[in-house]
């Protein structure tokens, strides 16, 4: 499925066009310690995935790339922390359902096949998963921490218990590099697992985890220390200072304390219903609760406070201000195993209602779902238009689903019913273009003709409003991700040599100096040049493509786009 969607791939400008383009400056201008923008640097964020991002550029030599491979290539590092994050979901899963006096012990190997397969069907990880974004990479750290912690439970050699206890506490400080303070919810979360659990597996005796927390975080104490030597003490301001900023900014605030409560649901749906059943069924049981805080060694439920581990991140997360949906990915190994729980349990439970009431639902949601991409296929216009595209798709989900109800009494096949179509419907919706490709436009006009050719071997330079509307600073990532030479953003266009090229936006007024304050009086509105010249030239009825405005700027409109031109000076 991660495959499927790299048929035609393009970048997303936020965050992954943000992350490559970093990452590209950093390479071109050898400055690794910092995340560098058009001359400047940043320091808001962990640095661990622009270096991967780095690396692989150099591994395959970006500039022989082609469009499409260089975002392949940039996707990389992503596509390796998600394969190992659904086979430590596979892993985790399977040891905890394995050591817990249930009913599920012996099918654990079957559940934890089961939450691996299920995580990739989630939607906000499915989409995630194909972005050179921080958020998989976080969660495979933190998966690799716990697996690390579950082995070393097990481990009777004193010096195998060191090492699993080393690698899950190097796992921290990796987590930081990856996306700084946000690796503190989970080891918080870990915490009342270390605590009260700490008779049957002795972690906090186990000096490996000390050792592997001090060997984690060297190489984070390493690069503040150099970039503090090379940038000065901002750096620290700059670092430590990202957590006030989102208190003070905070996104999506206006979702309130209920803001994971409806949002996970919707980008879950149908397996949030399933994963909120298996909680259900795990919590229910009063052995689980008894003797929560007591220190026993022995418990019909070894590993209970790993199963409240979402729980507690989830009010974590809730108590921070700042709310986006890819917070909550740190939670989907979680709800993929309780999904498991429910899904294998209705399906092989003797009691047929839930079954068949899951079965005619969603058999009578896929006929509806096959019905309207039917109806928008043979309808020529009218409401239905904008839905076509998407007609295949629904296809294959709406006739997978409307099957359910022939595989009632197969467990096996009814539970691949329900798996099947949704694998088919993300590997075409990939194929299609829908996931993993969505800059096609902006990338196909700077990189076919006449745009490929006129830039290949010159520098080209990009002027755009200081006060931009976000739309044309995603163009403007886009056009420099593939752009072979960049140049300089913003540069005054008396400095601008001649045969220079230029991306030009099309904003009411292009300011010359990237270091004028808007409330200034712009030196010069290159846009009302433009077109006071373009007005002129049409008056006269000429037809050649060369322009000058009132004060002498010359110029060649080269290429047209929607909110951008390329011109030549």
């Amino acid at each position: 499925m991660l495959a499927s969607s790299q048929v035609h791939p393009s970048f997303m400008a936020h965050d992954e066009g943000n992350y490559a383009l970093e990452s590209r400056f950093m390479l071109e201008s050898g400055e690794w310690l910092g995340r560098q923008t058009w001359g400047n640097v940043l320091y808001t964020h962990g640095i661990l995935l622009n270096w991967l991002i780095m690396l692989s550029y150099r591994l395959f030599d970006l500039p022989s790339l082609s469009a499409e491979w260089a975002v392949r290539v940039t996707r990389l590092p992503t596509f390796i922390a998600c394969l190992l994050a659904v086979a430590l979901t596979y892993d985790v899963g399977r040891q905890i359902f394995a050591r817990q006096r249930w009913p599920y012990a012996q099918a654990a190997a079957r559940l934890g096949l089961l939450s691996g397969l299920l995580i990739m069907l989630f939607s906000v990880w499915t989409q995630f998963s194909h972005l050179a974004t921080q958020d998989i990479m976080l969660v495979s750290a933190e998966l690799l921490a716990i697996w690390a912690l579950l082995r070393a439970e097990i481990q009777r050699a004193a010096g195998k218990r060191l090492a699993f206890g080393f690698l899950a506490g190097a796992m921290l400080g990796f987590g930081f590099l990856i996306k700084t303070f946000m690796v503190a919810l989970p080891a918080i979360a870990l915490l009342p697992y270390l605590i009260f659990e700490h008779r049957r597996h002795r972690h906090l005796t186990n000096w490996g985890i000390y050792l592997g927390l001090a060997a984690g975080f060297i190489p984070t104490v390493l690069w503040m220390g150099f970039s503090v030597a090379e940038y000065g003490p901002w750096v620290l301001d700059a670092m430590f200072g990202k957590v006030g900023e989102l208190s003070e900014q905070p996104y999506h605030s206006d979702g309130g304390p209920l803001y994971y409560f409806w949002n996970i649901p919707v980008n879950m749906f149908p397996w949030a219903l399933f994963s909120l059943v298996g909680a259900g069924m795990v919590l229910r049981s009063p052995s689980f609760w008894t003797g929560l805080f007591s220190f026993k060694s022995k418990t019909a439920y070894p590993h209970r406070w790993l199963l409240l581990y979402p729980f507690i991140l989830t009010g974590m997360l809730t108590s921070f201000t700042t709310k986006t949906p890819y917070y909550a990915l740190q939670l989907h190994p979680f709800l993929a195993w309780f999904a498991a729980i429910a899904l294998y349990q209705i399906a092989t439970q003797p009691r047929r209602w839930p079954r068949r009431l899951l079965s005619y639902s969603f058999s009578a949601l896929g006929l509806v779902v096959t019905g309207i991409a039917i109806a928008s296929l043979l309808i020529p216009a009218g409401l239905l238009t904008d839905i076509r595209p998407y007609a295949p798709i629904g296809l294959i989900l709406g006739i997978g689903w409307a099957l359910l109800p022939m595989f009632m009494h197969r467990p096996q096949r009814w539970l691949a019913t329900w798996l099947i179509p949704v694998w088919l419907t993300l590997a075409m919706a990939g194929v299609a273009g829908f996931l993993g490709n969505y800059s096609a436009q902006m990338q196909a006009a700077a990189t076919t003709e006449p745009a490929a050719s006129l830039v290949r071997e010159t520098p080209v330079d990009f002027v755009i409003n200081p006060q931009q509307p976000p739309a044309l600073y995603k163009d403007l990532i886009i056009l420099a991700l593939h752009t072979p030479h960049i140049g300089q953003l913003n540069r005054p266009v008396e400095t601008i040599p001649t045969g220079t090229y230029v991306w030009v936006s099309k904003e009411k007024k292009v300011y010359r100096g990237e270091q004028l304050r808007p409330s200034e009086e712009p030196v010069r509105d290159v846009q009302s040049e433009i077109l006071a010249a373009e007005r002129e030239s049409n008056s006269e009825s000429e037809s050649e493509s060369n322009n000058e405005s009132e004060d002498g700027l010359k110029y060649e409109t080269v290429i047209e786009l929607d909110n951008w031109r390329l011109i030549r000076l």
